[in-house]
């Protein structure tokens, strides 16, 4: 088990979050548990972890456990995350997080990231919770994208700006 940067939250919530929490044949995935909103402690540990771990699919799950703990104090270094395109499908849930802290830092980065198909479906849902009709025209191409799930957020968020 890599619990790298994971020490210093605490042995008695690594030890509790371990158990019983097993993905892929490992319970690396404990950061599942971590996931508490307002657990801000976490957050720092959970970007360390994040960055030391070559697995795509620990990254993503680290990314889900971050986007329920909700922390902006991060926002800056979710926004390099995002934009660093090694980081692969891994980031799409720094995408939701962005989104849903309405990071208006993110804006442009979620522009520019449109034509990443790792991320495009996630960053139309992001962007339907600004309230910004600007980014409408953005959107409106993926009205017609080939995955009929980008296709149908696309519309939703649409919808949802036009209010």
């Amino acid at each position: 088990m890599n619990t790298g940067s994971f020490s210093g939250i605490g042995e008695a919530v690594l030890n509790g979050a371990a158990d019983g929490f097993m993905v892929g044949g490992d319970n690396r995935s404990h950061s599942g548990r971590l996931g508490v909103r307002g657990f801000y402690d976490a957050t720092e540990a959970l970007l360390e972890e994040f960055h030391s771990s070559d697995d795509n699919s620990y990254k993503w799950a680290i990314g889900a456990t971050i986007d329920n703990i909700k922390d902006k104090r991060y926002e800056d270094e979710y926004i390099k995350i995002i934009n660093d395109k090694k980081n692969g499908t891994s980031r799409q849930m720094f995408v939701w997080l962005l989104g849903r802290l309405k990071s208006t830092k993110a804006i442009d980065s979620f522009i520019n990231l449109l034509d990443d198909e790792d991320i495009n479906g996630h960053i139309i849902v992001a962007m339907k919770y600004y309230k910004n009709k600007d980014l409408i025209p953005y959107i409106e191409p993926f009205l017609n994208h080939e995955k009929t799930w980008i296709r149908r957020e696309a519309k939703k968020a649409i919808s949802k700006l036009e209010k």
